[in-house]
Formats: C-alpha cells, sequence, structure tokens
C-alpha cells in the first residue's frame, strides 16, 4: 500500500496565479542524510549526550533512502512550485 502527501495549488494544470500551463517534474531514488547539527539546540552529533541518539543520528548521517518519488507541478512563468506530492 502506498502513501502520499500532496499539496496543489494548481486549477485545471495552469498556475493559479497567471494562468500558464505547469510542468511536470519529477524524480526518482533519493537519499536524505541528517545535517551534522541534526537537533533544534544546533548541536553537532558528536556532541550528543544521549547515546541513543547519537547512535540514530550517526546512521542517518550516512543517508536515509526514500525510494519511491516526488512530483511538482512548476509554472515556469512565475518560477513557482505549484504542487508537490511525495509517494512512498
Amino acid at each position: 500500500m502506498k502513501k502520499c502527501i500532496e499539496y496543489s495549488e494548481e486549477v485545471d494544470d495552469k498556475c493559479p496565479r497567471c494562468k500558464t500551463p505547469v510542468m511536470l517534474l519529477t524524480t526518482g531514488a533519493l537519499v536524505w542524510s541528517c545535517d551534522e547539527e541534526p537537533y533544534e539546540s544546533g548541536e553537532s552529533i558528536d556532541d550528543i549526550k544521549d547515546e541513543t541518539l547519537k547512535a540514530y543520528a550517526k546512521k542517518a548521517y550516512e543517508g536515509i533512502e526514500f525510494d519511491e518519488e516526488i512530483t511538482l507541478h512548476y509554472c515556469p512563468k512565475c518560477e513557482k512550485i505549484t504542487s508537490v506530492c511525495v509517494r512512498w
């Protein structure tokens, strides 16, 4: 069962601001990685005191494969994204 999170503001495949037809942009598998300072406090991974969190951050720093797709609709005239859909 696939899941999807999406947001769209285009109307009839056109930009809501200028009415230009939107372009479909898509990507396949992605790898996301954890920032060197992954927590709100800005502490670096090496400074995390909780060993469990530190282990998870180190593992995530190596990359998390997001193996499905992200699709966008893009208005070339306004240079704005009019929709985004993330499927996994």
